[in-house]
């Protein structure tokens, strides 16, 4: 669960949470009460045992979190009070670095999609005694299909409240980041359901108890170990990215931050735009390597682009080689295929009625980054050594002579822009 920032905005909306979860938890206790205390106290020591594991966040498309299967396993066990009961073990459970603020907040939350999918699961005919259900028949109807609808709504209200909290302290619009936050987690909700079914079968149902942990703890870890491995390979390729970014800026000083500021405006812009997670990825890796050719050109030629200086023809279209040059200089890396597009026709999408051939979202991509381009070294570089300018004539020359394409892009440039102000402040 992410830190909640702090504000006068925030503070009333995790005050607001934390009286509903606190009505929750009593609604609850007075029409259900909490019973197997024991199973209670086993599932929150697995809760520490899942705290000690760690939650592993990769590249922002693998989330392993042994703590959320526990919780959804207690969802279906021990009602919806003992599920808000180890929901609010889990969240304790935080590095002490977390602020008191975000401990309430992850605290209130946690502990209310426990109610809720303890509550969902009930409602809509999961079994009281799970330990009853025999055949594929009952454990299908008195436990997957409730405990599936549980998890989807656990799921969506912990989507809606992150959302509501991004939204007071960043001003992001909420639809866009439900929709986020959903491409994001849904994945990782479907696989907790899973793992966490075959737990409460084998507790209950096929009667293993306790024991049953052991029997699905060692293929969890060694599926964290396996994204742990991936996670390592994916610090090294960004290990690599940023040697060759590096490398532009010992060669081009007056480009220092200039990758890493398009990259970020770039996939605030893709964000925006409503581009899925790794289409996201893509746009900030061809934004971070737009200028990567530059490394192939004589140093006297690069650094004069820092001076308001004449340039020859030759020399000129020795410097528009660039973009190809990017491409013959990374083409060959597998792991940034999906950026190539990006980094190669970035400077064409900036050509009124030039054709951009490739795949659409290649297309949206060399528009991003070309945009983003521009606007950075019209407003913090100097395009060729010319002064900085404010960036509402960037915008709007950026605006001009460009199709819908381009009109849709600039738009969320301005959205990307302010975004990036709020947080600035909120920071």
């Amino acid at each position: 669960m992410s830190s909640a920032p702090h504000g006068s905005g925030i503070g009333r909306l995790i005050t607001a949470l934390t009286l509903f979860w606190l009505l929750a938890l009593g609604v609850s206790w007075r029409i259900w009460g909490v019973e197997h205390w024991q199973v209670v106290g086993t599932l929150a020591a697995m809760a520490a045992l899942g705290w000690w594991l760690g939650t592993r966040d990769v590249e922002t498309r693998v989330y392993l979190s042994f703590s959320s299967i526990i919780l959804l396993a207690a969802t279906t066990m021990v009602g919806p009070v003992g599920a808000a009961i180890v929901g609010l073990i889990i969240a304790t459970l935080q590095p002490e670095r977390v602020p008191f603020s975000a401990r309430v907040f992850n605290a209130a939350v946690t502990s209310t999609i426990g109610i809720i999918g303890g509550t969902t699961f009930l409602l809509t005919g999961g079994a009281a005694d799970l330990s009853t259900l025999r055949g594929a028949g009952p454990i299908a109807m008195g436990l997957f299909v409730p405990m599936l609808l549980g998890n989807v709504a656990m799921a969506l209200t912990n989507v809606v409240l992150v959302a509501l909290v991004m939204r007071a302290a960043q001003r992001v619009p909420f639809g866009m980041n439900v929709v986020r936050l959903l491409a994001t987690t849904a994945p990782a909700y479907a696989g907790y359901a899973m793992i966490a079914f075959l737990l409460v079968v084998l507790w209950r149902p096929a009667a293993f108890g306790p024991l049953s942990v052991l029997l699905i703890l060692a293929p969890i870890i060694g599926a964290r170990w396996a994204y742990l491995q991936y996670d390592e390979g994916r610090k090294a390729q960004r290990r690599a990215l940023n040697a060759l970014v590096s490398a532009i800026e010992i060669k081009a000083p007056h480009l220092a931050g200039h990758s890493q500021r398009v990259a970020e405006l770039s996939a605030h812009m893709a964000e925006a735009l409503g581009m899925r997670p790794h289409e996201v990825a893509d746009v900030r890796t061809a934004a971070m390597l737009h200028d990567v050719g530059l490394v192939t050109l004589p140093t006297p030629l690069v650094r004069k682009t820092a001076e308001a200086a004449e340039f020859s023809p030759e020399e000129l279209r020795l410097f528009e080689s660039y973009p190809g040059r990017s491409l013959e200089l990374v083409g060959g890396l597998h792991f940034l295929s999906g950026a190539l597009e990006g980094i190669a026709r970035h400077r064409d999408a900036l050509h009124a009625g030039a054709e951009i051939r490739g795949s659409r979202g290649g297309t949206l991509m060399a528009h991003i980054v070309g945009v983003a381009d521009e606007f950075d070294l019209s407003t913090q570089v100097g395009a060729l050594g010319a002064p900085r300018l404010p960036p509402e004539p960037v915008i709007a020359r950026l605006r001009s002579g460009g199709d819908a394409e381009r009109q849709k892009v600039v738009d969320a440039l301005v959205g990307a822009l302010e975004r990036l102000d709020t947080e600035e402040v909120t920071s």
